[in-house]
């Protein structure tokens, strides 16, 4: 089970890896939601810097963890 998260975690991270580069050096916009974090976490950044928030979303370090747990595959009930 362990090995399968870990392969799991790793596509996933594969994945976000893929949609933060998409976000930032194609789309260059933070559509993700992610500034709702600033908004909360920073909120005197925010007010100052609200209007070029994409601008700042593009060069940005993103940084994230992924901590994937199967709870359970699904199969119950088998397929008829």
């Amino acid at each position: 089970m362990k090995e399968i998260e870990r392969i799991a975690e790793d596509e996933v991270k594969k994945d976000v890896e893929k949609i933060v580069y998409k976000l930032q050096n194609e789309y260059k916009t933070g559509v993700a939601g992610l500034y709702r974090y600033v908004v909360n976490q920073h909120p005197k950044f925010w007010e100052k810097n609200k209007q070029k928030w994409d601008e700042i979303f593009s060069k940005a370090d993103i940084k994230y963890e992924v901590d994937l747990r199967i709870v359970d595959f699904g199969s119950k009930g088998g397929i008829k």
